[in-house]
């Protein structure tokens, strides 16, 4: 931002036009909730089906995804179901990488690699070349 840039020129949002991969479990998505809310583009990247947190309790009656931390945690974002045994949805995903800013992810250590998909290194010709590991894992696998 230059000096005579303001806020609002921007889009009124501290992160507006920032892009955002967000691909884990539940351990990552307040994470991507708050780059969310100021304003970054998040696309969540879910199982075919959607992640298990949308049917998680408690559940808000009459809603397609009742899950109310499902609702909380993913505000303001957008997501992508993908089966990442596909190859098809692969291709999908390392593009969608290479097009953002930011990818977070918590899945465990080189579980992209391992399954023949995403190695972790082409972030690293991404826009910006982020890639936020938190180190908080989980036992589950995301496929």
């Amino acid at each position: 931002m230059t000096g005579s840039e303001s806020l609002a020129d921007l889009g009124g949002a501290a992160l507006g036009g920032l892009r955002v991969v967000e691909i884990g479990d539940e351990t990552v998505l307040y994470c991507g909730k708050l780059l969310a809310d100021m304003g970054a583009d998040v696309i969540r990247v879910e199982r075919p089906g959607g992640d298990a947190v949308r049917r998680a309790h408690p559940l808000l009656q009459g809603h397609p995804d009742p899950g109310v931390l499902h609702l909380y945690w993913n505000t303001s974002k957008r997501s992508l179901e993908l089966n990442l045994d596909a190859s098809r949805d692969r291709e999908r995903l390392r593009t969608l990488m290479l097009e953002s800013d930011l990818v977070i992810e918590s899945l465990p250590p080189g579980w992209l690699e391992s399954h023949g998909r995403i190695p972790v290194p082409l972030c690293e010709s991404s826009r910006s070349g982020l890639h936020l590991d938190h180190g908080l894992r989980s036992d589950r696998s995301l496929a």
